[in-house]
């Protein structure tokens, strides 16, 4: 009878397969700097047949209309390799800025992910902000941190003192922290960690607490309360 048995009763109400991701770039750490390469994996190197293309430089110059229709398509083979291998460098010339601009976030962690918006990749790269939109999106970055997609590191910001600002996950970082130091008979209301926070020098609204609160999933102080 226990041979009988299912040992994966579970799987009956998730038939479908499981798609894991695979990141598109690899930031590691190198010393004290970090090492941006692309995932040969995920985006790997296209090149054309070298028998066609001698076919075309042999017998192109005195049968060229015979040809012209593979030299045709071998220039747009070569074309579509060269947009390729562009895509690729643009997506780890992006990168490398993304680890100089947030460079505390990968020796550090989610605590000190700051705000930073797309002109400012742009601007560095002389690139227009919708090409870095173009190749952040969709596009995941594996990390000392975990894996994260690349729009994970433009992150908007709340104001704190003498200028800076925070970044959302920052805050949100921040408030899980001092939810996990909370006494658990007394937990910390929405407005005691406004106040915390305000502290640290981090301007923030009790109801902004409330939604980053219900975003991490933590229930109230009256629920957490035991």
């Amino acid at each position: 009878m226990i041979k009988g048995l299912n040992p994966r009763p579970g799987a009956a109400f998730h038939p479908g397969e499981v798609k894991y991701i695979l990141p598109d770039v690899i930031i590691e750490k190198s010393g004290d700097r970090f090492a941006v390469t692309v995932n040969d994996a995920a985006a790997p190197r296209l090149s054309v047949n070298g028998q066609y293309a001698r076919m075309v430089r042999e017998n192109g110059a005195g049968r060229y209309n015979d040809f012209k229709p593979l030299r045709d398509k071998l220039n747009s083979a070569l074309f579509f390799v060269r947009c390729m291998e562009q895509r690729r460098e643009t997506l780890l010339r992006v990168t490398r800025v993304i680890v100089e601009e947030q460079v505390e976030f990968f020796r550090n962690g989610i605590s000190c992910l700051k705000p930073m918006n797309l002109s400012t990749v742009a601007d560095r790269l002389g690139l227009h902000e919708s090409t870095v939109s173009r190749a952040t999106s969709g596009k995941y970055a594996q990390t000392p941190w975990g894996v994260f997609e690349l729009t994970f590191f433009f992150p908007s910001g709340l104001q704190k003192g003498l200028g800076e600002a925070a970044s959302a996950e920052s805050v949100k970082a921040r408030i899980k922290e001092w939810v996990g130091l909370e006494n658990n008979a007394k937990p910390y209301s929405d407005q005691a960690i406004a106040e915390l926070l305000s502290g640290e020098g981090i301007r923030i609204s009790r109801r902004t607490v409330t939604k980053y609160r219900e975003e991490l999933g933590i229930p109230s102080s009256v629920r957490r309360r035991r």
